[in-house]
């Protein structure tokens, strides 16, 4: 009776073990499979492009706190700022006016001979601060326009022009360096051609008529925009020729 008992329990314990393993196998997940649809989630995932939108163009009329901007396609577009909104202004300093500790964001391009050159010097005045891109702060998902678009295109669009955002470390003659956020030096020149832009603090009352901006912010689902950043430009720059 004994050994009975016993191999009922043990044929009872295997029953036991051979249910579970077939629920698994019915119910359960690959591994695989598994991997591939939380891939498959987070690729399905787009950047949220619609809650950056923004404009470069030549204010037409003003009402209220309301701007009507022809951008440089010739498209109108209609810009609402708020009390929230920040109001940066442009200008063209000379040379002479790059002092250590300036923090800048400069297009450089690398030369044949490993030397770089500056061809736009960005200076931000830190009480300005640095233009916000919408409520999205994702790397992946950054407009890159902000920098590029300061009344004109990218910079030389060849893959030897880079960015480097930082701090000047030192000016000697027509030789800058720049410390960049991680640390690194660059020394590049500085030529007759390098563009030097200031931004700096504006008001809603420093806005006109005829005046170039580029606004960013987000879409009012209107086709306009709800004004974050408006950055009074000296000029809209044209197309480059080919």
């Amino acid at each position: 009776m004994r050994i009975i008992r016993l191999l009922g329990q043990v044929l009872g314990s295997t029953t036991l073990l051979l249910l579970l393993l077939l629920l698994t196998t019915g119910c359960g997940t690959n591994p695989t499979s598994t991997g591939a649809a939380a891939s498959a989630t987070a690729t399905a995932t787009p950047c949220p492009r619609n809650q950056f939108q923004s404009a470069i163009g030549t204010i037409q009329s003003i009402s209220g706190s309301t701007l009507q901007i022809t951008d440089m396609q010739g498209k109108s577009v209609k810009a609402t700022y708020s009390s929230s909104t920040r109001f940066l202004q442009q200008s063209s300093p000379a040379v002479s006016s790059l002092k250590e500790g300036m923090a800048v964001t400069v297009a450089i391009t690398q030369n044949a001979d490993n030397t770089y050159s500056a061809t736009r010097i960005m200076i931000t005045d830190r009480s300005a601060g640095t233009p916000r891109q919408g409520t999205n702060t994702s790397v992946n998902c950054f407009n890159r326009s902000q920098f590029n678009n300061a009344g004109g295109r990218r910079s030389g669009g060849t893959t030897n022009t880079r960015g480097i955002t930082g701090t000047i470390g030192q000016v000697n003659g027509n030789l800058l360096t720049v410390t960049d956020t991680q640390g690194s030096d660059y020394t590049m020149t500085v030529t007759s051609t390098t563009q030097i832009v200031q931004s700096s603090t504006a008001s809603a009352a420093d806005l006109k008529a005829g005046q170039a901006v580029t606004v960013s912010g987000s879409p009012d689902g209107r086709g306009g925009i709800n004004a974050r950043t408006v950055t009074i430009l000296q000029k809209l720059l044209t197309r480059p020729t080919q």
